[in-house]
Formats: C-alpha cells, sequence, structure tokens
C-alpha cells in the first residue's frame, strides 16, 4: 500500500478550506496566467466579497443570491470554479 503524499494532501486541504484559494489555484491551471485580485482602497476587493457571498450559499446560510457586476468583473469565472 502506498502511502499518502503528504503535499498533495495538504494542498487538497488547504483549496477545500478556501473558494478563494482554489479559484486562484484552478485558474492559473486552466489559463495559464495569475488570477489577479484587485486592491482597491479603503474596501475589500469584489473577488473576495463574492467568494464569502458564494460561500456562505454553499454553507446554507443564504438561499438567494444576486452577483450585480458589470461586465468582464469575474462573475462566470468565479461561477464556474464554485460549480467544481
Amino acid at each position: 500500500m502506498q502511502e499518502p503524499n503528504l503535499e498533495l494532501l495538504e494542498l487538497k486541504s488547504t483549496l477545500q478550506g478556501s473558494f478563494l484559494l482554489f479559484c486562484q489555484f484552478f485558474y492559473k491551471h486552466l489559463h495559464q496566467r495569475d488570477f489577479i485580485l484587485s486592491n482597491p482602497l479603503g474596501r475589500e476587493s469584489h473577488f473576495v466579497t463574492c467568494a464569502r457571498a458564494l460561500t456562505k450559499c454553499a454553507r446554507l446560510e443564504d438561499m438567494k443570491l444576486i452577483l450585480n457586476l458589470p461586465p468582464g468583473h469575474g462573475k462566470s469565472t468565479l461561477l464556474v470554479m464554485w460549480v467544481a
């Protein structure tokens, strides 16, 4: 019987624990470029806000969610990753 790869298990645990890290990791593998988080002054990135809202939906803390963002701001990308 093979011993489990500890690095792989640690990565799996980290990615299962953070939706945003999951998106950053797999976006790079799918598109061969970094998943860049915006860093606006005085507020958090819209990616962080959306990831937090989607996580609440996954935990059934919220039953309804509307993502109201302009075109090209990553709604489809986040939702494709969320379904994965």
